[in-house]
């Protein structure tokens, strides 16, 4: 499995004659809606041919339809397909080209045609709005959950032990001592003496077990988390939080836990729980990020024009992005000349700019922020610190 940001890069990375992006809610517990979505994937499929129509008008019919073909196979799918969503479903469809994700967190439906995939919905799992990842984490069990503010749904990771039995199948063999030492007699020459662990005395071991435990969970998690900078919010007692401390390698662990067994609580519960946890540090680094934006704007060091903002996006000067979601301004990005022009409404081969400047300080190690209602004046699509 894929982190979201190796899954975005692929995304940025892609580009061509034509990208279709196609987005949808999803309700895998609401029954009477749920049988709705594949009519709601069916109207999305023929906005997105009317768009590619209008996109390109040259594009044979027999190809839009080629291109389209995955996105009918989900419409045709079965109910079982539609149990087992999330809070939505992202469709990327371009020559040779496609990906489905399901996504762990609510979207508006929407289509966007354009030469490249149009990524600003997905900016909720990629920034610090209320994006975590939750390791339910006891003896018995192991589970890695995704999270946003809304939602939680949980990853399946094949390579990480399910529960301390397995990492201790080994040790149950060796019931009566333990030997550690070299070859030799006690105090041989070149030799030290042998240690034993007597089973009347368990607390060490049942330690070292315990560590080498989270140390093969870290691993795993490693191969899956090695591109995020996400907080990991663990939910275990006390002492196997202090054990995974140290074992720990993951830079971005949140210092507290949800205290307690997790093993009989709910998702919904213990995202509510590892949400009150990490929410307050979300609102505080956005409003520190805002706070900054504000001192240097007049300083030649920030902007809130779009166009000054997507050419130094391109050149790498972008060090935080604010947009909101739902805004969209359409233009194009001349990259022969750095120049940038703006068009109110969508035409052929134009660029919604929002997503572009968001894609380019993505790619370029930048920091996007989703902003709120109030962070930003009225009229302000688009806002940026720069590196230099």
């Amino acid at each position: 499995m894929i982190s979201p940001r190796e899954e975005l890069k692929e995304l940025i990375d892609h580009t061509g004659d034509i990208c279709v992006s196609i987005y949808m809610p999803t309700h895998p517990t609401h029954l009477e809606q749920q049988q709705a979505d594949p009519i709601r994937l069916r109207n999305l499929i023929d906005e997105a041919r009317s768009q590619i129509n209008r996109f390109t008008p040259f594009l044979r019919h027999p190809d839009v339809e080629r291109l389209l073909q995955p996105a009918v196979q989900l419409w045709l799918q079965n109910g079982d397909f539609w149990k087992h969503q999330a809070g939505g479903l992202a469709i990327y469809l371009g020559t040779d080209f496609n990906r489905v994700f399901r996504l762990p967190l609510e979207v508006e439906p929407l289509v966007m045609v354009s030469s490249r995939f149009y990524i600003r919905p997905l900016l909720p799992l990629l920034t610090g709005y209320g994006h975590f990842y939750l390791l339910a984490l006891s003896q018995n069990q192991v589970r890695l959950f995704q999270a946003t503010q809304d939602h939680i749904d949980e990853i399946e990771l094949p390579d990480i032990p399910t529960s301390l039995e397995g990492v201790l199948a080994y040790d149950e063999t060796e019931k009566q001592l333990q030997f550690h030492g070299a070859a030799g007699a006690p105090g041989a020459a070149g030799g030290r003496a042998a240690i034993f662990y007597s089973v009347d005395v368990p607390t060490n071991y049942k330690k070292e077990s315990l560590l080498r435990y989270c140390q093969q969970i870290d691993a795993g998690l490693q191969r899956y988390l090695r591109h995020e900078t996400a907080p990991l919010v663990l939910a275990c007692v006390d002492y196997l939080f202090a054990i995974y401390q140290h074992a720990n390698s993951y830079p971005h662990l949140f210092p507290k836990c949800v205290a307690g067994s997790p093993d009989r609580l709910s998702e919904s519960v213990l995202h509510e729980a590892a949400l009150a946890l990490v929410q307050p540090s979300f609102q505080q680094t956005r409003q520190d990020a805002l706070a900054q934006f504000w001192r240097l704007l007049g300083q030649g060091k920030a902007s809130a024009d779009v166009g000054h903002i997507v050419a130094a996006a391109f050149q790498g000067r972008v060090e935080t992005l604010f947009t909101a979601v739902a805004e969209q301004q359409w233009g194009f990005f001349n990259q022969s000349t750095v120049e940038v022009y703006l068009h109110e409404h969508a035409f052929p081969h134009s660029q919604e700019l929002l997503n572009l400047a968001a894609i380019q300080t993505f790619a370029n190690g930048g920091t996007v922020y989703i902003t709120l209602p109030g962070d930003l004046p009225e009229g302000i699509k688009l806002a940026a610190i720069f590196r230099y």
